[in-house]
């Protein structure tokens, strides 16, 4: 990504798009005040040339974490300090330190815990500029926006035209830059539009159900009935930190009356200090929400709520796909087959050795060399089967339940008839949906109970545990999340399978016994 592009990226980042084309309507936005406009635009430039000398992670650098913040910090400093030397080298200074808060975050928050910072060290930043700037005077700093003469007419004939409602509405999201216009507000919304339509929606939701409970809990303001973070929370929830279903819809909604409340008490708690909540009650109350569904405790995925990887981050309508191929169009689980490269069917459903009666539905996987054989040698070895210590992969997200990793390997040809199912991992996909995957190699299982594991994701490996004469993967779709459950029917999706040189592309099906088989890359 070149520098101009960066730049335009950091941008859109505060319309949760990458889309440039958002970004440049973003931009353009951000000068209906000259000075704000200015000013946003050093904040970007400063932050993100300090990000790349500091050779920061690109993938980071990129997402626009650093601009993003920049261009707040920017805006908050022409806005607070009007323009000076003085509002100029602490424009310099502040952008500055916004990188490092956010480094800080970016290891305390998202290293840690995979949860996004957001304008968190924007927060953070601004809070410590107000209180330097009360320092210099005893006065409670005020912002001052002083438009361009031509937009502000544009503002005043939209304001003419347009009923009550739908002013204030614009005015809301304008505020996303500290300028509630509805000049601004307009802009925004078609950057908005330009990348998601869902994002446009939820953004309406967060500002009508922000309305409705700061009526039930308080007094409504006529000038700006409808609350920036609260359209911002509906935004980040309904769609695009979690899976736009009607489970995200529902948390959603309880975001945003949260979000009013936190609101509320942060500015009475925070009037005595000369502060303004700014965006803290969007960041906190996202984060809030966000965390619980990454721990051990809460089973998310039972309740629907799946949360998009952040390297998978894009708009909501992707993130529908996203959740389609993962789930199916129905909520149903798509899985994958647990390994890398080609593996061969060596017992499938009903198979002649033991998959039978309760275990009926259950499949084994090895690999075979050019001439069918397992191993290479005289396969007196574990190491020489082909098979043996390969990475298995959990074929679809999920919770971890059970895990075994302490059952030692059998040598070729012997089994262990005490322990059956050897070392094992048992995974909650969604209620109901558990898959069990047995035969590990001794201490090589990776997860614990209550870890969150994503498709693909390396589970252990590969080995010959239990009652198995030779190294395989065993796994089988259950009825419950205990071991040696009733299995059921398991179909795996977008696969490649191949008989007798013969390849075919099949989109979701069941296995039989000497295919070889593969995901689809």
């Amino acid at each position: 990504m070149n520098f101009f592009s960066l730049l335009f990226h950091s941008y859109a980042a505060l319309v949760f798009s990458g889309k440039n084309k958002s970004g440049v309507l973003v931009l353009f936005a951000t000068f209906y005040d000259p000075l704000v406009g200015l000013f946003g635009l050093l904040g970007n430039v400063i932050a993100n040339v300090t990000a790349t000398i500091l050779h920061i992670d690109k993938n980071y650098v990129n997402a626009g974490v650093f601009g993003l913040n920049g261009i707040l910090v920017g805006i908050g400093v022409s806005l607070y300090a009007g323009f000076s030397f003085e509002a100029f080298a602490l424009l310099v200074l502040a952008s500055l330190l916004s990188v490092f808060v956010s480094l800080i975050l970016l290891n305390e928050i998202t290293l840690k815990f995979h949860l996004p910072i957001m304008s968190f060290p924007f927060v953070l930043t601004m809070w410590l500029v107000l209180l330097a700037l009360r320092k210099f005077s005893s006065d409670v700093p005020h912002s001052i926006i002083s438009p361009f003469s031509l937009f502000e007419n544009l503002d005043s004939f939209f304001v003419s035209i347009l009923p009550a409602n739908v002013t204030n509405l614009f005015r809301a999201f304008g505020s996303l830059l500290y300028m509630p216009s509805v000049f601004t507000g307009l802009l925004i919304v078609s950057a908005i539009v330009l990348t998601s339509r869902i994002s446009l929606a939820f953004g309406i939701v967060g500002a009508i159900v922000g309305v409705i409970v700061l009526n039930s809990v308080g007094e409504v303001s006529d000038t700006h009935p409808f609350g920036l973070n609260e359209i911002l929370v509906a935004i980040a929830l309904g769609g695009f930190f979690l899976a736009p279903n009607i489970s995200g819809i529902l948390y959603s909604i309880f975001g945003i009356a949260i979000c009013v409340l936190v609101n509320n008490g942060m500015e009475i708690f925070l009037k005595p200090f000369g502060l303004h909540t700014l965006v803290f009650p969007f960041n906190f109350v996202t984060l809030l929400l966000l965390y619980p569904l990454q721990g051990k405790i809460l089973y998310a995925h039972r309740a629907g709520l799946i949360t998009i990887p952040l390297a998978h981050l894009s708009t909501p309508e992707a993130h529908v796909k996203w959740y389609q191929e993962k789930y199916g169009r129905k909520g149903k689980i798509q899985y994958l087959l647990p390994f890398y490269g080609a593996w061969y069917v060596s017992q499938g459903p009903n198979g002649k050795y033991t998959h039978k009666g309760t275990q009926a539905n259950a499949y084994d996987f090895v690999v075979l060399d050019a001439e069918g054989k397992q191993f290479s040698g005289l396969g007196i070895k574990l190491e020489e089967y082909y098979c043996y210590n390969l990475p298995v992969l959990s074929p679809a997200d999920g919770k971890i339940l059970s895990v075994e990793n302490s059952v030692a390997d059998n040598s070729p040809g012997v089994t262990n008839e005490k322990n059956n199912w050897g070392n094992y991992v048992i995974i909650e996909h969604a209620e109901g949906e558990y898959t069990e995957i047995s035969h590990f190699k001794c201490g090589s299982i990776l997860v614990n109970v209550g870890d969150v594991v994503t498709q693909g994701q390396q589970l252990g490996a590969c080995g010959n545990s239990g009652y198995s004469p030779l190294p395989h993967i065993h796994i089988q779709r259950q009825k419950g999340s205990f071991v040696a459950s009733e299995s059921l029917p398991l179909k795996f999706s977008n696969f490649e399978n191949s008989l007798d040189g013969k390849k075919q592309i099949i989109e979701k099906g069941i296995l039989t016994e000497g295919l070889l088989v593969k995901n689809c890359e």
